[in-house]
């Protein structure tokens, strides 16, 4: 099931759902996408059904399963101010081990996450802000897909040497935001 690079890039989606998406690809192997907005419930063990259910129809169809926002599951068990919170943890838990499916989870609170919980995970992979040296050729493949001609950028070194030790991620990301700009006017105006 390939999905045309282009679509994946006009959709708004974080890196760890196009990674999920990437497997699926790669894998040739379906991927079933839950959201914590989808599996948490009101009702005392309604997550817990709904945490299983959602293991059940992997296996069912042979999928890889991919669930956003761990967070919202896995958090510290002893940072736990109530006890279904505990519960979450517990059952997503027993379905890890009991599932021999691959699953993938994503955070950005990857330190509130249980360590127990993060024991059971093979691989642990964190995508970082992109450095000047990525970002400027991604920057021109988004583009290029609109344009023929490579955007350039005269300002880039002054950046890029300015940018080697950013004061913070904030003030890297303006400095970035700003190249931007400024390329593209330039590439408006020649």
């Amino acid at each position: 099931m390939a999905r045309p690079a282009s679509a994946s890039m006009a959709r708004r989606a974080s890196v760890e759902s196009e990674m999920g998406r990437y497997l699926e690809t790669v894998m040739e192997k379906p991927l079933l996408l839950r959201k914590a907005s989808g599996l948490l419930g009101p009702f005392v063990g309604q997550t817990e059904q709904q945490l299983a259910a959602a293991f059940t129809e992997a296996k069912q169809k042979n999928a890889n399963l991919m669930i956003g926002e761990a967070d919202s599951f896995l958090g510290s068990r002893s940072a736990a101010q109530q006890q279904w919170k505990v519960s979450h943890v517990n059952e997503l838990l027993v379905q890890m081990e009991e599932s021999n499916g691959i699953l993938i989870m994503s955070t950005n609170f990857m330190e509130h996450l249980d360590s127990v919980a993060l024991r059971r995970f093979d691989f642990k992979i964190c995508f970082g802000y992109l450095g000047f040296d990525q970002s400027w050729p991604f920057f021109n493949c988004l583009l290029g897909m609109h344009q023929v001609t490579t955007f350039g950028c005269s300002g880039c070194s002054r950046v890029r040497d300015s940018a080697e030790t950013p004061a913070s991620a904030d003030t890297w990301r303006l400095r970035q935001r700003r190249a931007t700009r400024q390329a593209i006017g330039r590439t408006a105006d020649t």
